[in-house]
């Protein structure tokens, strides 16, 4: 019996993009497995191609994940796409205030 430890399961949440500057590419935050996620930034080539990875970074714990893309959002980021799967995230990004 395989561990239920998948590489490259991750289901995407949503997106993030700089509209007026979108030279600086696209924020996807994914859920990695229960309570891991990870944003990777990239430029945007199309939903087929993602293009290079720019950088990458993996988070422990939802509150942490959420914290990051309010940290995009207060620095110009807008939401992109927001995928089924990630309605439960979004909605917890209002859920507390200050920065």
């Amino acid at each position: 019996m395989q561990g239920h430890h998948t590489m490259g399961a991750s289901i995407a949440l949503l997106s993030l993009q700089d509209s007026s500057a979108p030279y600086k590419g696209i924020w996807r935050i994914c859920q990695a497995e229960s309570s891991r996620f990870e944003a990777v930034h990239s430029t945007y080539v199309s939903e087929q191609s993602p293009g290079c990875v720019i950088e990458q970074r993996c988070f422990q714990a939802r509150a942490a994940a959420t914290d990051f893309a309010r940290h995009l959002i207060a620095h110009g980021w807008n939401v992109r796409d927001l995928y089924n799967e990630g309605e439960h995230f979004w909605y917890g990004l209002p859920d507390s205030s200050g920065c």
